[in-house]
């Protein structure tokens, strides 16, 4: 497994690099191999990835993993199972790989086909994609939610926060926990959230299972099925 997180600002927010770091230490755990951030403060944009090194050891395989132009960063977590096929369809396309990892896959499926590229993977995943030319940053999760991808609206207005685990909100400085007494309730009473979005903490959510959804000046839309 790997370990995600990051946020997108509301214009005029900023937000010190420091609380990143933070919540990726709190995912240490998740990714021991490797760690990366990119920020970029006048878009408003933080990413982290935490890498546990599977099918490509090498630093090839570094995340967070740009397009050839720097317009598209992206952060993955996860396994896609039909990779090499997906490999060969893009490289018929024009496609020219610099490494042997999925990640790769993943990212160059997004070049090519957007968001319909979620339709086309096998697998078990949570990712976010940064896309600096219409600024607008994409989550989702693999159909049977075997990745977790949690969000939430950041403090005083400022924006939208994403992490794997829930914990890693806690690390940022003026994030106040409270709790769900309904999530806690139904947990209590059935063993189980049955509202696939709530979580024990209030304003803290999960992206559900063959959902994506799409943050745009740090406002998130409705997760919507693919």
């Amino acid at each position: 497994m790997c370990g995600i997180s990051g946020w997108l600002l509301k214009p005029n927010q900023q937000r010190d690099s420091a609380h990143l770091r933070a919540m990726a230490e709190v995912l240490a755990h998740r990714g021991p191999d490797d760690r990366g951030y990119y920020v970029e403060p006048i878009r408003g944009v933080a990413l982290a990835h935490n890498r546990l090194s599977i099918i490509d050891l090498s630093a090839a395989g570094h995340q967070p993993m740009f397009s050839e132009d720097g317009q598209v960063a992206m952060v993955y977590n996860g396994e896609l199972y039909n990779y090499c096929e997906l490999r060969k369809e893009l490289e018929a396309f024009g496609h020219h790989f610099h490494s042997r990892s999925d990640s790769e896959v993943v990212l160059r499926s997004f070049l090519q086909w957007g968001a319909a590229c979620l339709e086309r993977f096998c697998g078990m995943f949570a990712l976010a994609f940064w896309s600096a030319a219409d600024g607008k940053l994409l989550l989702a999760r693999d159909a049977l939610g075997m990745k977790p991808l949690y969000y939430a609206a950041l403090p005083n207005a400022q924006g939208f926060v994403f992490a794997s685990e829930i914990k890693a909100f806690l690390a940022l400085p003026d994030f106040t926990a409270r709790v769900n007494r309904a999530a806690l309730q139904q947990f209590l009473e059935f063993g189980y959230c049955f509202d696939q979005q709530t979580t024990v903490l209030d304003g803290v959510y999960k992206l559900p299972p063959g959902h994506f959804l799409e943050v745009k000046d740090g406002v998130a839309s409705q997760p919507q099925a693919y």
